[in-house]
């Protein structure tokens, strides 16, 4: 009898089924993506906004902060930091944003 066999076919067995199980319930990256239809772009707008905004300045204070103790507050460099990091959060959120659910038929 070969375990180390059995376990692999155990075990390929359980990852497909996750897999199956995670497809069926809409679970992964792009559950509520702006792209699909039923989801509210103008909630994912204002959502994405938010978010990206908190990511500035979340960004903007660390960076700050790290510059405070090197001495000098270099503002271009925190400028810089802050959007990018906010072109990235909104470019995150393009894969989907849990606050906006999906629109259900008949809402």
């Amino acid at each position: 009898m070969n375990t180390k066999y059995d376990d692999e076919e155990q075990m390929k067995y359980l990852k497909q089924w996750q897999l199956n199980k995670r497809q069926k319930e809409g679970v992964g990256m792009f559950k509520n993506c702006v792209f699909k239809p039923d989801v509210d772009t103008a909630k994912w707008f204002k959502a994405a906004c938010i978010r990206a905004i908190k990511t500035i300045a979340q960004t903007a204070i660390a960076t700050i902060g790290a510059s405070v103790t090197m001495g000098e507050v270099n503002w271009a460099m925190v400028g810089s930091a802050s959007l990018l990091a906010g072109v990235v959060s909104v470019l995150t959120s393009i894969a989907g944003i849990p606050e906006v659910p999906e629109v259900k038929e008949g809402d």
